[in-house]
């Protein structure tokens, strides 16, 4: 199992320690993490103490713990896990998180096999707490953020927006990796923002793949709600457009993942003159085909606000897409096979190193590949 990390702004951090499991049965003051503790058990002791809108738990070095049922963070709270960036904390999961604010998970391993009910790990509320704008979006400021997290095995999407119309200001994954196992039937998508949407979206560093036999329709799936004019009055667009709209992908490697359309009809870019796009040094390897195109509905470079597009492969079966049509700009496209050192159908220890010529020339792809 990979690590996972996740990012920490603790705001009342709580401070833990590692005891065996057989001593568990009482919570000091400063609240003890044990190996083989319930994070159930934690998170409720946690809440208890926390003296505002935070909910922080920082998890000792190598402490294996255990989820056993779903957690559900009320009231507008945000929840923050952070282990230790060298030696990631390790959760094993029965259960998935449902939140009513942002939430932060840094530096975590999760082990999702049990996980196998319920549409997304990480799933906002269907009864939203924080209160909807006059256009009826329930805009989401606190950000949602997964850092150096690793997660395997995951039989549901990775983000579901309970068919709200939550509008995220701010959704980064960074330093991931998520092995996605999908058998039985289609899932709608990864990403599924099936009411609402990112009004800044960023993946970077990052590696996600499936294993399974069935797959995603989509990756990141919008409702047209998410475009400015339809989630804000126009009275309030002098702060929105201060906080800006994009799209960034960057430093990623995508194998095997999405069966249709990377993204559903550019929902992202039917504000394209108020979003900046940044697409630079990813592999898509046997995804769906005309990603770019899907990303930026068929709009040229020159329609954007700003638009960086540079040294990606696109491959799927051996046919490369031409993506020039949408990247007129002096970025170009890579056209030699990533050629993966070893794929997941070879081993369970996948390592997604490249040996193309042109990866290896301008080093694609999640940057921990390299490091092997």
């Amino acid at each position: 199992m990979k690590k996972i990390a996740f990012m920490l702004c603790a705001a009342m951090a709580l401070t833990f320690s590692s005891c065996s499991k057989e001593d568990n049965s009482i919570f000091p003051e400063n609240i003890v993490i044990r190996n083989g503790y319930s994070l159930n058990d934690i998170y409720k002791q946690a809440a208890e103490k926390a003296k505002d809108n935070e909910i922080s738990i920082t998890l000792p070095p190598r402490v294996e713990i255990f989820m056993e049922e779903s957690i559900e963070v009320p009231d507008g709270k945000t929840l923050v896990i952070a282990g230790d960036a060298k030696q990631p904390a390790i959760i094993n999961a029965k259960g998935d998180f449902t939140f009513t604010n942002g939430f932060t998970l840094k530096n975590v391993i999760i082990k999702t096999d049990a996980v196998q009910e319920g549409i997304a790990l990480f799933s906002m509320s269907e009864e939203p707490v924080l209160e909807a704008n006059t256009k009826g979006s329930i805009v989401v400021e606190e950000p949602v953020v997964l850092e150096n997290v690793q997660i395997a095995g995951l039989q549901t999407a990775l983000l579901w927006d309970g068919n709200k119309k939550y509008v995220f200001q701010n959704i980064t994954i960074d330093n991931c990796q998520v092995e996605f196992d999908i058998n039985g039937s289609m899932k709608q998508a990864a990403i599924n923002l099936n009411y609402g949407g990112a009004m800044n979206l960023t993946i970077q560093n990052s590696t996600m793949w499936q294993k399974g036999d069935k797959n995603f329709t989509y990756f990141t799936k919008y409702n047209n709600s998410v475009v400015p004019d339809n989630a804000f009055e126009a009275d309030d667009w002098k702060n929105v457009e201060d906080a800006s709209w994009s799209v960034t992908y960057k430093n990623n490697t995508f194998y095997k993942l999405i069966n249709t359309q990377w993204h559903n009809g550019g929902r992202i870019s039917q504000q394209y003159k108020k979003m900046n796009v940044d697409i630079e040094n990813n592999i898509w390897s046997e995804c769906c085909k005309d990603i770019l195109r899907r990303i930026v509905n068929s709009k040229s470079a020159a329609d954007w606000k700003s638009f960086v597009c540079n040294q990606n492969t696109w491959v799927k079966d051996g046919k490369f897409d031409n993506a020039a049509n949408y990247n007129k700009t002096e970025g170009i496209d890579l056209t030699t096979e990533p050629a993966f050192v070893a794929v997941p159908e070879d081993t369970d220890e996948p390592n997604f190193k490249p040996t193309g010529s042109q990866q290896v020339q301008y080093k694609t792809g999640d940057p921990r590949w390299w490091k092997k």
